[in-house]
């Protein structure tokens, strides 16, 4: 098969990330978007359901391979719709055989933990996501040599299995978060890249800086991240970057500008607040960031949150 591949880079969480792919996407005959880590059982299901919509069937939406709607995230309901409206087929290019499930999920596992650290000490988050940006490039890395050797391998002919009205040329697209390193296994792909530096996590971009693709502050980095995390706990009441929640938008948090000594005052101070006194964590939270010339959070102004 004569498989021409376009990778598509960006973020995936809202659905503006969605309608700035969109376009990339028309002229494709068939895509693949990251379900992270997917079992090769997991995978055929979400191609199965997938397939029997495109060829008349029930909507994606009737079935419970992607959990209920209201749980899922606006980027992954925009594409599905997308998939349904436009009857596009999909074959899933990440897939894991059962021999490397196993290390794979470890690897997630250890990833998860250390994006949604619970301590409000900053001197332990850097040490953790300094010891921890290891891990992140290790699954990254798991990962895109097992969608590369899937292009090569599986994709074509899962492809002939499902969508045989095809052909033998196929336009194959392959929607990926920015931070992956796939079109260096891929280097005949087309690569289209859709980020925004203002929405890309501290986390990701600590993971860049240690891969020397991008210059930086360290501590601003973790510092951004450390924020998310409080800003979702203290701030809006709800876990970071979990039961389906998105990261929090916050306006200008990129250009944080701060030292470790900055950080460490105001991560020691929260830490003295009793977790009852609720008022008093979000005035000293709002503060520090509306000093450090941060301003709106998912829309509202933040000083909202220091009365």
């Amino acid at each position: 098969m004569n498989l021409g591949v376009k990778i598509i880079k960006g973020c995936h969480s809202e659905e503006k990330h969605f309608r700035q792919i969109e376009s990339d996407l028309d002229d494709l005959d068939a895509m693949s978007w990251e379900v992270g880590c997917a079992s090769e059982d997991f995978a055929r299901e979400i191609e199965s359901t997938i397939s029997n919509c495109c060829h008349g069937g029930t909507s994606l939406f009737s079935s419970d391979v992607f959990g209920r709607v209201d749980t899922l995230v606006p980027y992954v309901f925009a594409l599905l719709k997308y998939v349904e409206e436009r009857k596009k087929p999909v074959v899933l290019a990440e897939r894991f055989e059962a021999s490397h499930y196993k290390r794979i999920m470890k690897l997630k596992t250890d990833f998860n933990q250390l994006a949604g650290d619970p301590s409000f000490h900053f001197d332990e988050i850097v040490k953790r996501l300094r010891n921890g940006v290891q891990t992140v490039m290790d699954l990254y890395r798991l990962r895109d040599e097992n969608i590369a050797a899937n292009v090569r391998r599986k994709v074509p002919a899962r492809i002939r299995e499902l969508y045989p009205e095809l052909g033998e040329s196929v336009r194959y697209g392959i929607l990926i978060g920015a931070a992956h390193d796939l079109e260096q296994l891929l280097p005949q792909a087309h690569v289209s890249v859709h980020e925004n530096p203002s929405e890309t996590s501290g986390l990701s971009l600590l993971t860049r800086l240690k891969q020397r693709k991008i210059d930086g502050n360290e501590i601003n980095y973790i510092a951004q991240h450390y924020l998310l995390h409080v800003v979702c706990n203290v701030l809006l009441d709800r876990p970071a970057f979990a039961n389906g929640f998105s990261e929090p938008v916050i306006s200008d948090l990129h250009v944080l500008q701060t030292t470790y000594e900055d950080m460490q005052n105001f991560s020691l101070r929260l830490c003295r607040l009793d977790s009852h006194a609720v008022n008093a964590r979000k005035r000293l939270t709002a503060d520090f960031l509306m000093n450090h010339n941060i301003s709106i959070l998912e829309g509202n102004g933040i000083v909202q949150y220091a009365n």
